[in-house]
């Protein structure tokens, strides 16, 4: 069965490649058809062949069909910011993954605290991090990681959000520098490190934007006005926020 590229930076969710001997024609071709649309940042279009990807994998009963498209399904809402859809995704999804003994699901376990955080509800996201975060999986691993401690930022646990730093900076440090970079940030900010933050924030602004991933180059930009803010830059923290209200009309009004 297939899925995406493998998991890279916060809000960027994807998954692995992954095939077996058999796959249902029309599943797999909804498959493909979603991953080249979702390669090119039309998530509307790949959330709905995702859809129909998903429905054919309950229909053929075939459980790593039903993780994959559930898991891309979630993904390409949690990218288009449709939280509670999402939230149904990975809910059902984790059941019939249950339901058939089906053992892989570290990774909807980090999609949900994707969806979660955007919820504000941290110390639920933080769970599903943490869950994750025991996966085998490297890639899955780091990315719950990152999410402990961004979830720990939000919550003031300072202990827990320099653990974290500590931990991705021993791990990939290609696929994981956008992840390492924000927390890197999040921590200059809680310590009032207004300039380092400032610098941090406009390299992550880059990385996000290379990433296609425009919510997380948000908010980047809105650690950029906190930055400008905490030190006593007003007219460019406005500047910035501008920055932030165009690209937010801009996507409403479609590409």
């Amino acid at each position: 069965m297939k899925r995406l590229t493998c998991l890279v930076a916060i809000f960027l969710l994807a998954g692995c490649s992954h095939e077996t001997s058999w796959e249902d024609r029309d599943y797999a071709e909804d498959m493909d058809v979603a991953q080249t649309v979702f390669d090119n940042g039309r998530m509307a279009q790949a959330e709905f062949k995702y859809r129909e990807a998903f429905k054919r994998a309950f229909l053929v009963n075939d459980p790593q069909a039903i993780h994959d498209a559930g898991f891309n399904l979630a993904t390409s809402q949690v990218r288009q910011n449709h939280v509670k859809d999402a939230l149904k995704t990975i809910d059902r999804t984790l059941s019939a993954l249950e339901n058939r003994q089906f053992a892989q699901r570290d990774d909807l376990h980090l999609i949900k605290a994707a969806a979660l955080y955007r919820q504000k509800h941290y110390q639920a996201s933080m769970r599903e991090a943490r869950w994750a975060q025991s996966s085998s999986d490297r890639a899955t691993a780091d990315e719950a990681v990152a999410f402990v401690g961004y979830n720990a930022a939000v919550l003031k646990d300072d202990a827990t959000l320099s653990a974290t730093i500590q931990t991705l900076s021993h791990a990939d440090k290609m696929r994981n520098r956008a992840n390492l970079l924000e927390l890197q940030t999040l921590s200059d900010l809680a310590h009032h490190q207004w300039l380092q933050a400032l610098g941090k924030a406009q390299t992550l602004v880059v990385y996000r934007r290379e990433n296609d991933d425009y919510l997380a180059m948000r908010r980047a930009l809105e650690l950029q006005v906190q930055a400008y803010n905490g030190s006593g830059q007003w007219q460019d923290a406005q500047r910035v926020r501008q920055q932030i209200k165009d690209s937010v009309a801009q996507e409403k009004n479609g590409r």
